[in-house]
């Protein structure tokens, strides 16, 4: 039997589906609270008593814990299975059977719980609980401490994906949520700040402002930051223009710093008169801004303000200036008989320069499939984790600075241009040393945290690290930080997965990549991502499938894609793919890329290519041997078989 523990508010723990089980005492209640938190870990009755009766001898402890105990069963009696193990030594609880609200509100979905939540402000952990003795009172804090950063976690998470969505209706009432939390958070104010102003009151918007300063003043000694000061000056100078933040309008998201990319869909026009194709068009405008909302590293304008432009007299440059967005992508829909040609352009919103442009033929059999894979495909080659035509276009865009006056977002981008345009062990410093900066220029800025803890990974997986097991823990320790920020940011949720994997626990890693995928199923990067580690898992036909998936979304894709391709194609044994993939890495090769040749061209028996191979192998890595290339920390298959098909090709290659 699984329950539930309502840790907001009331403590009340209850069978899921049933009725609760009666703890009024406040020593019951924190003794449960222990033992869920230690998640399955026996803790010693000792370590109990020393915090439920610091202030009590030994003996005395050692009964009154007998006693609870013995109350805590006759709670579950006579209907309820007893989700704790007891024994003379030590008590914890039966694995995964407690799940906490605060567990499950960093996990929420759905709109609609959503709502429910965003309803419920936050409520002290153990609230009116206080028992006698520091050791209790340091526990608490700490307890106490770890709700709070999970509410405001889950609250801020949303809250950021609402207002990317343009919806600031929504994310105002998580907004008012946080800040019952945190007084001074301030991207909460700066929602309501927009709200408000969106709403035409103005004055309800320097309110917002003025309750922000004072809070900041009171509880740091700072003032606000630049993008409040920069949203205030836009409100004070700007008019709204009458655009609604109710729930039958999208709000309008600003950007006034233009800190990261911005970007507004321009309904796309219809150029034929065949039926349906006005349709068409609209519902693909629609489509694409709610496909490029799921990047939580742009800006995007909601699609119910960009239809405000269908009839535009306005230039798309005076469009992206009054909405305070650096890019505008516009487009066409033209079909014919069973034909559709869709043309979409990005164009520059200062300059009115075409920055990119791409055209998609399709054959016109389902218009709902159509639909899908039009949007997710102009939505992942604009956007994706490490880079696409928005990120490069905003990239030229923006004049070059001194390094010392980047911003987070800048760094960041420059990071991951380091680290895919040189693929060594430098690259990868390069890039570690700017997340680390645009972190701590933004340490909000999740995104940048959860590539800083995948650089650790990589040095472990390729063989560039000296200490691949410190930095693991080093990745994990980041990655941890990451998702506990913002529980909704992808790649957050994807370094997570691949934690899992580097520690043995692959279908927990997985579990962590198919939800990493669900909030954004267009980020080719983590779809190709999902392939790799999907061979390593032991399921290399599905990773072929999702790598190449991500090929076809992101047709000009870095070179580790390749690399990644040709480890599933080896894995599933289809050695003269691998080897044909390995032949169009030329001049961007690692050693990973020899090391596969080697044991592909082993695979089929053709001794004089393996060992040619093997040979460049050993002029990049003079150092390398088979214990190496097969060791856990590098590549942790799932399946000792598929580490010993490795062990076997690279042993028929040559190598010891």
């Amino acid at each position: 039997m699984r329950y539930s523990l309502k840790l907001m508010g009331r403590f009340q723990l209850a069978a899921l589906g049933g009725s609760p089980v009666e703890m009024a005492s406040h020593r019951m209640q924190a003794l449960v609270l222990a033992l869920v938190r230690a998640q399955g870990r026996p803790l010693p009755r000792q370590r109990l008593r020393d915090l439920l009766w610091e202030d009590r001898g030994e003996e005395q402890g050692r009964n009154s814990l007998r006693k609870l105990l013995s109350d805590l069963r006759r709670a579950f009696e006579p209907t309820m299975d007893l989700p704790f193990r007891i024994t003379t030594s030590d008590v914890a609880l039966e694995p995964e059977a407690v799940v906490t609200d605060l567990e499950e509100l960093a996990l929420f979905d759905a709109p609609s719980a959503g709502r429910e939540l965003a309803a419920r402000p936050y409520a002290e952990l153990l609230q009116g609980v206080d028992l006698p003795g520091a050791e209790f009172q340091r526990w608490l804090t700490t307890e106490r401490q770890w709700a709070l950063d999970l509410y405001l976690g889950a609250m801020s998470g949303r809250m950021g994906i609402l207002e990317a969505r343009g919806d600031l209706y929504e994310a105002r009432q998580f907004a008012e949520a946080v800040l019952s939390a945190d007084q001074a958070n301030e991207a909460g104010f700066r929602i309501l700040m927009q709200a408000a102003w969106l709403d035409g009151d103005r004055s309800a918007a320097i309110r917002y402002f003025e309750r922000c300063r004072a809070n900041l003043a009171a509880e740091f000694g700072v003032g606000p930051d630049q993008r409040t000061m920069a949203l205030l000056e836009t409100i004070r100078s700007e008019p709204a223009e009458g655009v609604k933040a109710s729930p039958r309008r999208d709000g309008v998201q600003m950007s006034p710093l233009q800190e990261k990319p911005s970007i507004i869909v321009l309904p796309f026009d219809a150029l034929s008169e065949e039926p349906g194709n006005q349709h068409l068009s609209d519902s693909l405008t629609d489509m694409i801004t709610g496909e490029l909302s799921r990047f939580h590293d742009l800006h995007v304008i909601g699609s119910r303000s960009a239809f405000e432009y269908r009839d535009r007299e306005d230039s798309v440059s005076q469009i992206c200036a009054r909405l305070g967005v650096a890019f505008a992508l516009t487009g066409s829909v033209q079909h014919a008989g069973k034909r559709v040609r869709v043309v979409a352009q990005l164009v520059d919103g200062p300059t009115g320069r075409v920055a990119w442009t791409d055209r998609l033929d399709r054959d016109l059999e389902d218009v709902l499939a159509l639909q899908d894979e039009l949007s997710e495909t102009i939505a992942a080659r604009l956007a994706s984790g490490y880079g696409g035509q928005l990120r490069r276009a905003w990239q030229r865009s923006r004049q070059s600075t001194q390094p010392a006056d980047m911003a987070a977002y800048e760094c960041f981008s420059r990071a991951q241009d380091a680290i895919d345009d040189n693929w060594s062990p430098e690259g990868v410093a390069l890039g570690r040393n700017l997340l680390v900066r645009a972190v701590d220029l933004d340490p909000g800025f999740t995104k940048a945290r959860a590539k800083l803890a995948w650089t650790y990974l990589l040095d472990a997986s390729e063989g560039w690290s000296a200490d691949p097991e410190a930095d693991i823990l080093r990745a994990v320790k980041v990655a941890r930080d990451a998702v506990t920020s913002d529980p909704y940011e992808p790649w957050a949720v994807w370094v997570m997965g691949a934690c899992e994997i580097y520690a043995g626990r692959h279908r927990d890693g997985l579990d962590w990549f198919e939800r990493a995928i669900e909030l954004n199923p267009n980020d080719a990067d983590l779809v190709c991502d999902y392939g790799y580690y999907l061979g390593l898992a032991g399921e290399p036909e599905a990773g072929l499938r999702a790598t190449e998936k991500a090929m076809r979304l992101q047709p000009h894709h870095p070179s580790w894609y390749l690399m990644q391709y040709q480890q599933v194609q080896f894995d599933a044994r289809l050695y003269a793919q691998a080897i044909a993939t390995g032949a169009r890495l030329r001049g961007s090769e690692t050693r990973i890329t020899w090391m596969l040749l080697a044991a592909a061209h082993a695979g089929l028996g053709d001794m004089a290519n393996a060992q040619e191979a093997l040979a460049r192998l050993r002029i990049m890595d003079p150092k390398t041997t088979l214990s190496k290339w097969t060791d856990p920390r590098l590549l942790p298959y799932a399946d000792a078989t598929a580490r010993e098909h490795l062990e076997e090709c690279l042993s028929k290659a040559g190598l010891d």
